[in-house]
């Protein structure tokens, strides 16, 4: 009997339990209320998310503005420049034209003669041709300074590079090319 007692008393323990706690669950869970707060929630974040798009949006379409202000500035430029370069190639070129007209110089190689020892005659000359087509011989290893530079001059004028120059004088090629710029400028 007394386990009979025991097993009544903890049968209608857990019935109690059991009732208050579904009491108390009822109270603290109201799924009315839960729906309520997280529709809240929701809505929160969606006005969120809509402010955050628009701002967004409104980014997207400056950065957009901006982009086609500068293609519209680079198509203003690259309008001039194609003015400038139709402008240019209009100008008739005058500058070059005189080479292509001057009959081309023909250079001769004169050889020195050789002694029987195998030595070279020191005194070597120089044919060039002048305006009127004639050649003529100068010696140049023993010309003074200004008939060296009157001569590179004079040689430049008819069209003869530098550097040819420069083995027909028998100097440097930077001197020879320092007294062409210099004679350029003092002829200007």
């Amino acid at each position: 009997m007394t386990l009979g007692i025991i097993l009544l008393i903890n049968s209608l323990t857990w019935i109690l339990f059991i009732v208050v706690f579904r009491l108390v669950h009822k109270r603290t869970v109201r799924p009315k209320k839960l729906l309520t707060e997280i529709e809240s929630e929701l809505d929160s974040l969606l006005v969120e998310m809509n402010g955050t798009t628009d701002r967004n949006i409104r980014l997207i379409e400056d950065s957009v503005r901006r982009l086609k202000e500068e293609v519209a500035k680079a198509d203003k430029r690259i309008r001039i420049l194609q003015g400038q370069n139709q402008k240019r190639d209009d100008i008739p070129r005058t500058d070059y034209v005189h080479l292509a007209r001057k009959k081309p110089l023909s250079i001769e190689v004169v050889e020195e003669p050789v002694t029987k020892a195998g030595d070279s005659i020191s005194d070597s000359t120089l044919a060039t041709e002048n305006k009127s087509g004639d050649t003529s011989s100068r010696p140049l290893d023993n010309q003074t300074g200004n008939s060296v530079k009157e001569k590179i001059i004079e040689l430049n004028k008819k069209g003869i590079d530098a550097k040819i120059i420069a083995g027909k004088v028998g100097r440097p090629l930077g001197e020879v090319e320092l007294i062409i710029s210099l004679s350029e400028k003092t002829d200007r």
